[in-house]
């Protein structure tokens, strides 16, 4: 299960603004509709999140699998190995 970070939903509202917006709520909505609206706010989070946990993967997914990673990999190893080279040239110059 997840638990929602409190400061990532409300982030810097005082507890006076946090009392504000929920009597505006209680006044609209009444009390009987609260725990319906909690609960469909919960499932629209959870569904957001699952979304953006696909989008992550298959993000990864794709770098992973990239031929350009793998091109931008070797190349990087190449430049590795060209550096080593030139130190080690460097001390027996010295």
């Amino acid at each position: 299960m997840y638990f929602v970070n409190i400061q990532i939903i409300m982030g810097d509202l005082s507890f006076g603004e946090i009392f504000v917006i929920f009597l505006v709520i209680m006044i609209f909505f009444g009390p009987k509709k609260i725990p319906q609206i909690a609960r469909e706010l919960g499932q629209g989070l959870r569904k957001m999140r699952g979304a953006v946990d696909d989008i992550k993967q298959e993000i990864m997914k794709e770098t992973e699998d990239n031929p350009v990673s793998e091109i931008k990999n070797e190349i990087d190893k190449v430049k590795q190995e060209a550096a080593n080279l030139m130190q080690e040239e460097d001390k027996k110059t010295k």
